[in-house]
């Protein structure tokens, strides 16, 4: 079995006036998949390794599977846990169902630490696959328990291409209103207080 794609684009004509200069294409992908004999053929997911990655600008680690074989899984559940070894166990878990794993390729599976920095130090993966084989549908199933070390200039390399968290300023603004807002009502009523007495 071997997916593809086959890729279109139609270009589109520039239409111009006296204040802009407009132009769009349209494009589509339609999926190929051709099958051959003898089509008996069981897929097989395999550990790669893992990688400390920036993912959609938060700092993340990509575990890397490998469909050895050329035959799809179909509808796969994917369950991946990653926790750091020490007294503050910093425990990330990514879960996702229907997906489909295409023959012979790779696949990253992410984790993401969203906001929160990566810290250097010793991790236990723990990841699990459950799918059908294309061929017959049958239930498969793969789990891998690995460790992995990232070292210091890794974490910072992943932290420094990250973004940050954005500080919410109204917080404080707001805060210091409301500070602001009862020494008024206190010092009103000290004024208050001492006019009356006199």
């Amino acid at each position: 079995m071997i997916y593809g794609a086959w890729h279109f684009i139609e270009y589109g004509q520039k239409e111009t006036d006296n204040h802009s200069n407009v132009s769009g294409n349209y494009a589509y992908n339609m999926g190929i998949v051709l099958r051959g004999k003898p089509y008996e053929i069981y897929p097989e997911l395999k550990y790669q390794g893992v990688n400390p990655t920036v993912r959609n600008g938060h700092p993340a680690l990509g575990i890397q599977l490998n469909n050895t074989k050329p035959m799809a899984i179909k509808n796969a559940k994917v369950k991946a846990v990653v926790y750091k070894n020490g007294f503050f166990k910093d425990k990330r878990v990514y879960e996702t169902d229907s997906v489909d794993v295409a023959p012979n390729s790779q696949w990253t599976v992410p984790i993401s630490w969203a906001f929160d920095r990566l810290k250097p130090g010793r991790y236990n993966i723990s990841i699990s696959v459950k799918g059908n084989s294309y061929w017959n549908q049958l239930p498969m199933s793969w789990h891998f328990r690995k460790k992995i070390t990232i070292n210091q200039q890794q974490a910072d390399k992943i932290n420094q291409a990250s973004v940050k968290k954005p500080v919410n300023k109204w917080a404080y603004v707001a805060t210091a209103s409301g500070i602001l807002m009862l020494v008024s009502f206190w010092f009103v009523y000290r004024v208050l207080k001492l006019t009356r007495g006199l």
